[in-house]
């Protein structure tokens, strides 16, 4: 049975998102070193498809983390032996897996959804089965809606469909779920709707609950292993499950936060497992299509103990993970046109010991993870218009180019063409007075453009955002000036990104930022921007004088380094030393531990009348402990 409901859930608001485009050069990209212990033969596509910006994306930037009962959607597939809850508002997240046999939640299912800064365009949660496409990382949809309908398979059962368009790469996906016996099968297509090829990225995943006795298993003995490195990753090949004799199989073991892409035989099935200690857990299984799994840990030093604490309401987690390439630092190259689709299954599992040696458990655990074949079970006879709609992207696909239309799904039209401006473009319609703004990164809109025999500011300001994303510089700076009016700050906060992270001049960029916060002073976004190339000009009074009055986290968080660097040593105390919280601190961001260490070194030099450039951080942080509060560091 397949049923649409609205579920109370505890939640902090919904985030908002930025107007302000996400600009950003190569050198914002992480960079990889595989250490020479990886065998030359493995055939990874490491660092390739790699993009650094989220446009045509808006990021999702503005929450707090006051969390207040809400209601959300929900889609619930139920028979006598599981049920499965859907939130397909928030990216179709697998929100529970429920076992009516075991009366067990299989999967880590958080008490309340709390957004913090992990995913592409900022905002993400932890808990369930995230379903991720398209870039690396946490996906665009994350906490976006997806296409939301009910289907009949040939057999009479429910399907639920979810599906969106990647706009990006030109994808159209479909995420597709039914109850077989005790199963939660999903099958899952994509599609490049481009005559040109694209890449692919794909990776499901599954929060788990973590004790002292959770157990994961892999049909396999070697992993790669991720270590973090200034701002990069390096990427080493070892054996499992027991490195430097630590066994790496209990999540509870780690040290540190951690990456685990275990390198599953091409011959063996694919599948993880987690095992709890009455020998019950989570089996998750596909077809030989999705060939990486991985475990991921935030291991047990403060600042990872923090980041679990800082995403939950109570419990630790870790998660394991199913993708289509063997580590997540790769796209998959896909052809023109090109469909690509696997099966998945989701269910419980039940060992004798899963203290036994790690081999005999995996053999055991193979034997009960039958084949991930489904026969004619998604052969749709019947299916229904959407409950839940998703973006316009790719209806305005389709009208772009007839011949990109999708086959593996249908975006409805356009329930009002002549309010999106996309859609005008390409009817040659009169473009509305008001309406949503929205970005495209497709540089055939230009060519619409340039058609217009006059031109007014909107044009001009999306002329600039295609081209700067299509590596057209001058166009898009002589657009952006070209922009007066509502959208002129917006024109000049994206001046000011193209001089600080595509050029690299930062007093440019400055000029450029003071302009738009002169137009614009409550947009918080750009006082964050303001901030950020204030710091990087070395502004540090100019910044404090205009954010003296905002309460922001992180623009308190600025305010403490501009202190800091002026020698304003209590004032920076004063910040740091109160009940500071940066809702949108990032994951692997130091700035307030750095802040921190630079506070103190220059209190100890003061006070101990020392050269501060002989004060190293592990002597400042064995006398002044960074607080568990602020301790976000992952390593």
């Amino acid at each position: 049975m397949l049923k649409f409901e609205s579920i109370l859930l505890l939640s902090a608001d919904l985030p908002r998102e930025s107007d302000i485009p996400d600009i950003k050069g190569g050198n914002s990209l992480p960079t990889f070193k595989l250490n020479e212990n990886i065998p030359n033969n493995h055939g990874l596509y490491i660092g390739q498809g790699m993009v650094p910006s989220v446009l045509p994306y808006k990021m999702q930037s503005i929450y707090g983390r006051e969390l207040k009962e809400r209601q959300f959607p929900a889609a619930i597939l139920e028979n006598e032996h599981i049920r499965a809850t859907f939130l397909p508002t928030l990216g179709g997240r697998l929100w529970s897996l429920y076992d009516k046999q075991l009366k067990k939640e299989l999967l880590y299912k958080n008490k309340a959804i709390i957004f913090a800064n992990l995913a592409l365009r900022n905002a993400w949660f932890a808990g369930g089965v995230e379903w991720n496409i398209g870039v690396r990382g946490h996906s665009h949809f994350t906490c976006s809606p997806l296409f939301t309908c009910r289907e009949i398979n040939s057999d009479g059962d429910e399907i639920l469909k979810m599906y969106e368009y990647e706009a990006i790469r030109g994808l159209a996906y479909v995420i597709r779920a039914g109850l077989y016996k005790d199963t939660l099968r999903i099958n899952i297509s994509i599609e490049n709707t481009r005559h040109s090829p694209t890449y692919l990225y794909w990776w499901s995943n599954i929060a788990i609950p973590q004790t002292k006795e959770t157990r994961v298993f892999v049909p396999t003995d070697k992993s790669y292993i991720t270590t973090y490195i200034n701002g990069g990753y390096e990427i080493s090949y070892d054996k499992i499950p027991t490195i430097n004799g630590n066994d790496i199989s209990y999540p509870a073991n780690a040290l540190v936060a951690k990456d685990y892409f275990f390198d599953i035989p091409k011959e063996n099935k694919k599948w993880i497992a987690s095992i709890e200690n009455d020998g019950t857990g989570l089996l998750q299984l596909s077809d030989k299509t999705l060939v990486g799994r991985k475990l991921f840990v935030w291991g047990n030093t403060e600042g990872g103990k923090h980041w679990n604490d800082w995403l939950t309401d109570g419990g630790e987690y870790a998660e394991i993970q199913a993708g289509l390439a063997k580590t997540q630092f790769e796209h998959i190259p896909m052809d023109a046109r090109q469909i690509v689709s696997w099966n998945e299954c989701y269910r419980s599992v039940t060992v004798k010991c899963k203290d036994d040696n790690y081999n005999d458990v995996c053999k055991e655990i193979d034997r009960l993870a039958h084949d991930c074949e489904f026969g004619d079970f998604f052969d749709i006879k019947e299916s229904y218009e959407p409950v839940i709609y998703g973006s316009e992207r790719g209806a305005l696909a389709k009208m772009l180019e007839p011949s990109e239309a999708p086959t593996i799904c249908n975006f409805p039209e356009f329930k009002d063409k002549n309010n999106n401006y996309f859609a005008t473009l390409i009817n040659q319609a009169p473009i509305p007075k008001e309406q949503r703004l929205e970005y495209t990164i497709d540089s055939r809109y230009l060519n619409l453009i340039d058609k217009k025999t006059q031109k007014n500011d909107y044009d001009h300001y999306m002329g600039g955002v295609i081209a700067v994303n299509n590596k057209m510089l001058e166009r898009a700076e002589a657009e952006f000036l070209s922009v007066k009016g509502k959208y002129e700050y917006l024109a000049l906060a994206c001046l000011a990104q193209i001089e600080v992270n595509l050029k690299d001049n930062i007093q440019k960029g400055y000029e450029y930022i003071c302009q738009a916060v002169n137009l614009e002073k409550n947009d918080i976004s750009l006082l964050i921007l303001y901030g950020e190339i204030s710091i990087k000009a070395k502004r540090y009074k100019d910044f404090l004088a205009l954010s003296e009055c905002v309460s922001n986290g992180r623009i308190q968080m600025y305010r403490a380094k501009c202190f800091v660097e002026l020698g304003e040593l209590e004032k920076t105390k004063a910040i740091l030393s109160s009940n500071l919280v940066i809702p949108d601190i990032r994951e692997g961001e130091y700035s307030i531990s750095a802040i921190w260490c630079d506070l103190y070194r220059s209190v100890i030099a003061r006070d101990e009348n020392r050269s501060a450039n002989e004060i190293t951080d592990n002597e400042i942080l064995k006398k002044y402990p960074i607080p568990h509060s602020l301790d976000f560091r992952m390593h």
